[in-house]
C-alpha cells in the first residue's frame, strides 16, 4: 500500500522503512492525513460499534474520539458513520500539540470533558491508542486486536484485550466479564 510519499501510506508498511529522518516523518504525516481525508466518506464500522455507542450514549457516559486523523477528517468520518452528535468531543492529532502516542490528545480529551483520567476508559486498537491513554494517566485500556495482534497490545500495557466491541462494553461498566487478562 505504500507507492509513494504523496499517495498512499499504511502503518504496516511503514515498519519496513527502517529509521526516519524528521522530513520523511513529516512527509509521512502529511501522506497519512491526505489518506484519511480523501477516505472520510468510506469509514467502515467495527461491528458492535453502533450498539456500544448507543448503549454508552443512553448510559450518559461522556465520549471522546481521540484520533491521529485531523480534526476536520475525524468529524467527517464520524458524520458520514452516523455518528453525529455522539462524541461530546473529537480531538485529531492537530487538536492537541502533539499526535498519539503523546499524552496530550488523551489529556485534552479529559479536560474538554470535564473528566478526571482516574474515572476515565480508552478503547484502542494500537500501540500508540495504549501508549497515549496510559500516559495521560488513564486506568482502563481496553484494546482490540486486528491492527496490531494480541501480543503487541498486550506488550504496550492493554489492560485488557477482547476480541470484538460487544467484549469492552461490560468492562466499560464495570460488569463481570469474560475478556481476557494478563
Amino acid at each position: 500500500c505504500l507507492s509513494d510519499w504523496s499517495s498512499d501510506v499504511c502503518s504496516s508498511d511503514l515498519l519496513l522503512l527502517g529509521p526516519l529522518t524528521d522530513d520523511q516523518q513529516q512527509q509521512v504525516r502529511e501522506a497519512y492525513i491526505r489518506r484519511a481525508e480523501r477516505r472520510a466518506g468510506s469509514i467502515e464500522k467495527m461491528p458492535g460499534a453502533q450498539e456500544l455507542l448507543d448503549a454508552l450514549v443512553r448510559a450518559g457516559i461522556p465520549l471522546a474520539m481521540v484520533t491521529n486523523k485531523t480534526e476536520a477528517s475525524a468529524n467527517a468520518q464520524a458524520r458520514a458513520a452516523g455518528w453525529d452528535g455522539q462524541f461530546d468531543v473529537i480531538v485529531g492529532a492537530d487538536s492537541a500539540g502533539a499526535p498519539k502516542p503523546s499524552a496530550l490528545p488523551s489529556i485534552h480529551a479529559l479536560r474538554a470533558m470535564g473528566v478526571e483520567a482516574a474515572r476515565a476508559a480508552f478503547v484502542g486498537d494500537t500501540e500508540t491508542d495504549i501508549r497515549s491513554a496510559l500516559d495521560a494517566g488513564i486506568p482502563l485500556v481496553i484494546a482490540l486486536p486486528g491492527a496490531r495482534s494480541e501480543e503487541a497490545l498486550w506488550a504496550a500495557g492493554a489492560t485488557h484485550v477482547v476480541p470484538s466491541l460487544h467484549e469492552a462494553f461490560p468492562l466499560l461498566l464495570g460488569l463481570p466479564s469474560e475478556a481476557a487478562t494478563p
